[in-house]
């Protein structure tokens, strides 16, 4: 079960991973070079500031770089070449003196356009690289500076530079306005994959207080990165308590398995075996180890009848291997409820599997209780015979006690000289042998008196 937890969670981070490579950034990918904007005039001088933000004064977009950007468009669905374009848009970042340097915001522009067709072949490291020379331009729009860096932290989730994102993600608060639940999860999803899981959970939880404000539904994927956080932390009651959640939102079977497992990892096993069961008739395990967990707590907790047919019906509908060793749990199961007819096979064929002796004298135990004690003689001495077994004196106790029932005297007097060998059923097979003495002296006075009543 824990291992099941661990793969869900590397799963889960995996996941993080992908997800970074699939961006749904605000650029435009649709052509070589992204469509340029109609307005040449100053742009974002009336852009709404956010509160308390200082005024900026963008400079105007000139003429010669919005030819130049719409030049490096054409090159670029011309010859169907991303670099043709970026070629054009490399020689308007160079100083020209003839026809004046570009100010930050026509660098910030041109930059930007490179940024986006190196995204659109998804070479991310030189898209990286021209979007950090965008936000590093001053005077430009808050709006774009916000775009940028966003696209930025969405960049270095995706390379895993998750250090990286997180301070990009930070600078970007600064300046965007209202940022929603989502960027909230994002910061917490690189905090997470940075194992700074204080700050990982702090930023889950603002983005939930967050969409409750807003009226924003509540996302089942926030509660799996809670779930992660404090599994990774090893705090497992905090990770029940999210599973709890995700039981009661979402009910699904990796979450009600794992809701268990944590209730064991936290000492409370008669919520473990509630959940278990719950689960098990939603029909939710469909695992061996899921079914056989369930059983061995029902088997622990006194109640065999339900855990071997948990057993016996995992087995029959072939989720569950049937080996030795559950052969000898479902039989054992079985007899502890009273099920003699069906526990027997099941021990039969545990112990001629069984590589030491053990199996059979239980095997034994069961045909002594249904009276057949030749039978149980014969399992014994199969035991014996297989060796291995942790207390042979009380295999020669049973044996004696066999052979004493199935009127072999001699036999048992044997078995009860052996016992009486070992200190631990001395005193023991001392007091059978005594008594089976006595019994075969009262049976012959019994038959001399019927012998005596004939003649």
């Amino acid at each position: 079960m824990k291992v099941m937890m661990l793969n869900n969670t590397r799963r889960w981070k995996r996941g993080l991973q992908v997800a970074g490579t699939a961006l749904l950034l605000t650029l435009t990918t649709a052509a070589v070079v992204p469509q340029l904007p109609g307005d040449m005039g100053q742009v974002a001088a009336e852009e709404a500031e956010a509160p308390k933000r200082p005024t900026r004064r963008t400079p105007a977009l000139r003429m010669k770089v919005f030819e130049g950007m719409a030049k490096a468009q054409k090159a670029g669905e011309e010859t169907q070449n991303p670099q043709a374009a970026i070629d054009v848009l490399d020689e308007l970042l160079k100083d020209d003196s003839r026809s004046g340097k570009l100010n930050s915001y026509e660098t910030a522009m041109v930059w930007r356009t490179i940024g986006a067709i190196h995204l659109q072949v998804a070479d991310y490291p030189k898209a990286i690289n021209a979007f950090k020379q965008v936000a590093a331009q001053e005077n430009i729009p808050y709006g774009m500076e916000a775009e940028v860096k966003y696209t930025l932290a969405q960049l270095m989730m995706a390379t895993e530079d998750y250090k990286g994102a997180i301070k990009m993600l930070t600078e970007w608060m600064e300046v965007a306005d209202n940022p929603g639940p989502d960027s909230y999860m994002l910061l917490a999803q690189a905090y997470l994959l940075t194992e700074q899981y204080e700050p990982a959970a702090k930023n889950v939880f603002k983005g939930m207080d967050l969409a409750k404000e807003r009226g924003v539904e509540i996302k089942e994927s926030w509660y799996l990165m809670l779930r992660v956080i404090y599994y990774q932390k090893g705090d497992f009651k905090k990770t029940a308590e999210v599973l709890e959640e995700l039981t009661r939102r979402w009910p699904k079977d990796e979450y009600w398995i794992q809701l268990a497992m944590m209730y064991g990892q936290t000492g409370k096993e008669d919520r473990q075996l509630h959940t278990l069961e719950t689960a098990y008739l939603q029909g939710y395990l469909n695992k061996e180890g899921e079914l056989v967990l369930l059983a061995q707590l029902l088997a622990q907790r006194d109640v065999p009848f339900k855990a071997a047919k948990i057993v016996d019906e995992g087995i029959r509908d072939g989720i569950i291997k049937s080996t030795p060793k559950l052969q000898e749990f479902l039989g054992e199961q079985w007899r502890r409820a009273q099920q003699l007819d069906w526990a027997l096979p099941e021990l039969e064929k545990a112990a001629k599997a069984s590589s030491d002796g053990e199996a059979y004298i239980r095997l034994a135990y069961v045909y002594m209780s249904r009276d057949q004690y030749k039978e149980a003689a014969a399992a014994i001495r199969s035991g014996q015979s297989k060796g291995k077994l942790k207390r042979p004196e009380d295999a020669d106790m049973l044996l004696g006690q066999a052979l004493f029932y199935a009127k072999d005297f001699d036999n048992a007097a044997l078995a009860f000289d052996r016992a009486f060998k070992n200190e631990k059923t001395r005193k023991q097979a001392e007091q059978w042998k005594d008594y089976m003495i006595k019994e075969i002296d009262r049976q012959k006075q019994i038959n001399e008196y019927l012998r005596g009543k004939k003649s």
